[in-house]
């Protein structure tokens, strides 16, 4: 008796996110090490073109800034 096996393959896809939230901590260690040198921060980034991210930042210390990056 032959016997005939079906197998069903079934790929879900989903699509890129587009935004990125991120926290950051940092603590300066040229001075005493103490919670007044913890530095903490946010970031978002958007996904502008393929890999590439365009974002900005900001931190506790009043440092802002723009960064870009590329994800592989």
């Amino acid at each position: 008796v032959d016997t005939l096996n079906k197998v069903n393959t079934v790929i879900t896809t989903y699509d890129p996110l587009n935004w990125r939230l991120g926290v950051f901590t940092g603590l300066n260690v040229t001075q005493a090490v103490n919670i007044d040198n913890l530095n903490v921060g946010l970031q978002i980034d958007r996904r502008i073109v393929g890999p590439v991210w365009l974002g900005i930042y900001g931190d506790r210390q009043k440092n802002f800034g723009l960064q870009v990056s590329i994800t592989f």
